[in-house]
């Protein structure tokens, strides 16, 4: 009703009501009132009809559309006259116009909606089918056949679904005449740019070359256009039509088409091509003035930006697409740009207190959108990213658990749910929360649903598999089963390297599996993964890249591991001069303890010092002063003071950090009580009550988890020195 009112009072008036332009149907409903005032004189029995359409009140609007349709008619006695004029005034200009793509009947004969066959053969057709499943089983032997099959009932399902939309729109217009012909027109300029997305995807992988483009493309297929937007009236209605002159309206077309290619190009993963492209698209319709496709090349661009890694950009760009939406009535584009909006600030930015501050303006923009579920899911994830950027994982993991119910009640469970996508993102953001809350089988069996849920859609040996496996791998090393945790990883790397070929991804799942045999003290074998790593890296990754520094670290480590000191002293100072490019790290603060580490080993006793330092500095921003590996690192110089026979400096940290209360740090708390009795009985205070001290100390840290083999021959060789009263046994080595 409201949709038709606006457009028959414009009709009517050559002006829409004063407040339409300002006035959404969530304003009508918390009750703003019509300013129906127009220069223009119009029959009193119909202007007072309009106003009931507009009526605040629900009880006092027209009980349907066909009810206020009859009124209507039985003033004028020429209803269709007055559903084609107010329809021509709305909609005159189309992109490719509703005669094109429904047809139009003699005035002698009754209106006929048929499938455009025609249009929908020149986007998809079993010849064309034929072609994509050569060319996926020639790109793709083990899987290529399961994915052709994929890719054609996708298409074939939205061709057909599309076809079905525009044969709809048009019976409920020319045979139902429950719209008008501007209401019909919208419809068909958001299902002609469906038809283009639909396309482009199509050319995506036919386009693809290789095996690692034709992953990327392959994401098209999650992505073909939902075409309930198009049958959204009200939305439609109250959004500015296309442009009327044909010079304007030839560029808009294009640029309907050249949106579609760009969101293909954007799921396809291309970052650089993709920015330039969207950049060039977004100028383009500025120089036009549509505020409709400006709002969506808008949001490309900065999907484009977010993915370059140019936050501040990314957040200027998405502030214009809100204003540039507001103005073109585009509800779901406004509520979409301030959920990312939101998401950036508070994780791209860390900025939690002004993301928090902006989320009333996304609360609403959501709420006008009509509350669809994915933008209240993508709301939730927003309140998630801000309580993790405060530290706050308690209540991130309450948040994400509303998000999996909310996903779960909307039938995300069910085969072939549309949000199954949603749905384990969220179960392995829930799996990761979990693993930081030192809750490792309940993030064991959160990966394992993940999983569960990805095979189920994707089967066992997909691309989206390799990173939530790695993720389970570090949680079953954290758990303590380092077997299970290796082999875990293995898999992980088999399917990246079946997928990705050489590339950026590949080099971090290659690290991945060196990272787990380090842990696991497998220093010999770590080494060659990490060498590939490394090398992989500098072939694919910028050379500021933290990734890069991550694996050049663990290379570092290795190499010390192996005995060949120098060598990972230089790679692990080297990662170092790329972490300092950046934000601080976790990693960032364990590379200077691992390099503390080597140093010590060395008896390069200063820098040691040093570098501890600045480790524990790094690791208390980062981590929190209570973490272990703070403890771990501020212990570390007592160590070195220890090796250098200054037991009372290697007494007074010991006593420091025993003093302190750290989050699960059983193993540097047992470590710190060894090295506190050694020190009492080297300085000669206790005797042989401060020997059965360091004694007990060293029989817990035999069964603590994840001790290292290293720490255990130092403790075993200090021990050794000593009978059961603690004196010193001539003629035996110490620890120092």
């Amino acid at each position: 009703q409201y949709s038709f009112c606006v457009s028959l009072w414009e009709g009517l008036h050559g002006q829409r009501p004063q407040e339409a332009e300002t006035r959404t149907q969530g304003a009508l409903l918390a009750g703003a009132t019509a300013a129906l005032t127009s220069q223009r004189r119009a029959p009193r029995w119909l202007t007072d009809a309009i106003a009931r359409g507009f009526a605040t009140a629900p009880e006092k609007r027209w009980p349907t559309l066909a009810a206020l349709l009859d009124h209507v008619e039985r003033g004028t006695r020429r209803r269709r006259r007055m559903l084609t004029i107010a329809g021509a005034l709305v909609g005159a200009a189309t992109v490719v116009s509703a005669t094109t793509l429904v047809g139009r009947t003699a005035r002698s004969s009754p209106p006929t909606c048929q499938v455009p066959q025609a249009r929908i053969d020149a986007t998809w057709n079993a010849e064309r089918g034929a072609r994509l499943r050569t060319l996926l089983v020639a790109l793709d032997p083990l899987q290529g056949r399961t994915r052709a099959e994929r890719a054609v009932d996708a298409f074939e399902s939205a061709t057909r679904q599309w076809g079905g939309a525009v044969v709809r729109a048009c019976r409920e217009t020319r045979i139902d005449h429950l719209h008008s012909e501007g209401v019909l027109t919208r419809r068909m300029v958001c299902l002609e740019h469906a038809l283009s997305k639909i396309t482009a995807s199509v050319a995506a992988l036919e386009g693809a070359q290789d095996l690692t483009a034709l992953e990327g493309r392959l994401r098209v297929l999650d992505n073909l256009p939902q075409l309930e937007s198009c049958s959204d009236i009200a939305q439609l209605a109250v959004q500015p039509g296309p442009p009327t002159d044909p010079a304007l309206l030839a560029e808009y077309n294009a640029l309907l088409s050249e949106l579609a290619v760009v969101d293909v190009e954007r799921l396809s993963g291309d970052v650089i091509s993709h920015r330039r492209r969207a950049s060039a698209a977004v100028e383009r319709a500025r120089a036009l003035g549509h505020p409709v496709l400006l709002a969506r090349l808008l949001d490309q661009f900065a999907s484009a930006l977010h993915n370059d890694g140019d936050y501040e950009e990314e957040v200027r760009v998405r502030r214009e697409a809100i204003a540039v939406g507001a103005e073109a009535r585009d509800d779901l584009i406004v509520a979409d740009m301030w959920t990312s909006l939101v998401s950036t600030v508070a994780d791209a930015l860390g900025r939690p207190d002004e993301a928090e501050a902006l989320l009333l303006s996304a609360e609403a923009a959501v709420a006008r959108a009509g509350n669809p579920v994915l933008y209240r899911y993508d709301l939730m994830q927003a309140r998630v990213l801000i309580a993790k950027a405060k530290g706050d994982l308690t209540a991130a993991l309450t948040l994400i658990d509303e998000g999996i119910a909310l996903l779960e009640k909307n039938g995300a469970r069910s085969p072939g749910s549309d949000l199954m996508n949603r749905l384990f993102l969220a179960t392995g953001k829930r799996a990761m929360v979990l693993r930081k809350l030192r809750r490792p089988q309940d993030s064991i069996a959160g990966y394992e649903d993940t999983i569960g849920l990805v095979t189920a859609k994707y089967g066992p040996e997909h691309a989206f598999l390799a990173p939530y496996l790695a993720n389970l791998s570090q949680a079953q090393f954290n758990a303590g089963d380092h077997k299970a945790a290796v082999e875990t990883m293995r898999r992980s790397l088999a399917i990246s390297l079946k997928h990705f070929g050489e590339s950026a991804r590949l080099a971090e799942m290659t690290w991945g599996l060196g990272e787990m045999l380090i842990g696991d003290e497998q220093f010999a074998e770590a080494t060659p993964y990490l060498e590939r790593a490394l090398e992989m890296a500098r072939r694919t990754m910028k050379s500021d890249d933290k990734r890069m520094a991550d694996i050049q670290g663990s290379y570092g480590a290795a190499l010390v591991g192996v005995g060949r000191l120098d060598e990972g002293i230089a790679q692990m100072k080297e990662s170092l001069v790329i972490y300092g490019k950046g934000q601080r790290s976790l990693n960032w603060g364990l590379t200077e303890y691992s390099l503390a580490e080597a140093e010590s080993k060395g008896q390069r006793w200063n820098d040691a010092i040093a570098s501890y330092g600045r480790g524990r500095l790094l690791l208390e921003a980062v981590a929190g002063a209570r973490s272990p590996e703070v403890a771990a690192a501020r212990l570390g110089p007592a160590v070195v003071w220890a090796r250098q026979g200054r037991w009372a400096r290697t007494l007074a940290i010991a006593e420091d950090v025993m003093r302190d209360h750290f989050d699960d740090a059983a193993l540097q708390v047992a470590k710190a009580r060894f090295w506190r009795g050694a020190a009492i009985v080297e300085l000669r205070r206790g005797g042989a009550a401060a020997f059965v001290e360091a004694r007990s100390a060293a029989d817990a840290l035999r069964t603590t988890p994840n001790v290292e083999q290293s720490v255990m021959e130092e403790v075993d060789a200090w021990l050794a020195t000593r009978d059961l009263s603690g004196a010193r046994v001539p003629g035996r080595a110490g620890a120092n």
